[in-house]
């Protein structure tokens, strides 16, 4: 956070590909469930998910609960042009095994790039995502701030 706030460029992150590929766009980044919600029940304050990486993460729902959800979202058409989707933190909404199958199982119905492992959400190692910056994710998993 301080780096961020300073403007100091914050160090790059290794993600795990779902569905490699490169892109690049502003960060679009929130809890799933509140996504979910505002794209569903309040469609004049969503935000422009056009040509941005969609961050996602989520805390304290069960399964069949926040799958709903992102299903929910795909219906609504809210990651029909973005540039990639990351997968951040899923704290207590299954098992790892559990988490990483419905996230792989989902991602296969999308066109772009989707990657997990971004450390942001509820759990100690938490980054900041600086929405001033422009994101950058190679082939290989690399996550810049430029």
């Amino acid at each position: 956070l301080r780096d961020v706030l300073a403007g100091k460029q914050p160090e790059a992150v290794q993600l795990e590909p779902l569905r490699a590929g490169k892109c690049s766009g502003l960060p679009v980044p929130g809890h799933l469930m509140l996504q979910e919600r505002v794209a569903k029940h309040y469609p004049d304050f969503r935000p422009s998910t056009d040509g941005k990486i969609i961050f996602i993460e989520c805390v304290g729902r069960p399964l069949h609960v926040w799958v709903k959800a992102l299903e929910s979202l795909y219906k609504l058409g809210y990651f029909e042009n973005c540039a990639g989707v990351v997968f951040c933190e899923f704290v207590s909404c299954g098992s790892a095994k559990e988490v990483k199958r419905e996230l792989c199982e989902f991602s296969a119905k999308l066109k772009c790039p989707v990657w997990m492992g971004f450390p942001f959400g509820h759990k100690h190692r938490n980054y900041t995502i600086d929405m001033r910056r422009q994101v950058v994710i190679d082939d290989a998993g690399q996550l810049t701030f430029e």
